[in-house]
């Protein structure tokens, strides 16, 4: 009875189990799917803003603000460049990945 009313209902399955069938053919990447996350170099660099802020603060001095806040103001702007560029991109699946996904399960 629950597995009829969930095969009826895809999205409700979806919502229970949190599983999302593969798509097939091209994905198109929306603003969702996009994500930047910092790597090892970029965790150096947030560290680097950090430290400047804190000396800035500490020494109240108006250059390492404005330093600060353009390497941080530049970081956002590139960032966001990144994922407008990699927006509506489409990624075409190729048949061989889908065979083997198929032949998996």
């Amino acid at each position: 009875m629950i597995g009829g009313l969930l095969e009826r209902n895809p999205r409700l399955a979806q919502w229970i189990w949190g599983f999302k069938a593969p798509e097939r053919g091209t994905i198109i990447l929306v603003h969702r799917r996009v994500y930047i996350l910092p790597t090892r170099l970029g965790w150096l660099f947030a560290a680097t803003l950090l430290v400047l802020l804190v000396g800035s603060i500490n020494y109240a001095l108006a250059l390492g603000f404005a330093l600060t806040f353009l390497l941080a103001g530049e970081r956002r702007h590139s960032s966001g460049s990144t994922s407008t560029a990699a927006r509506d991109t489409t990624v075409p699946r190729s048949s061989r990945a889908m065979s083997a996904r198929a032949r998996s399960s």
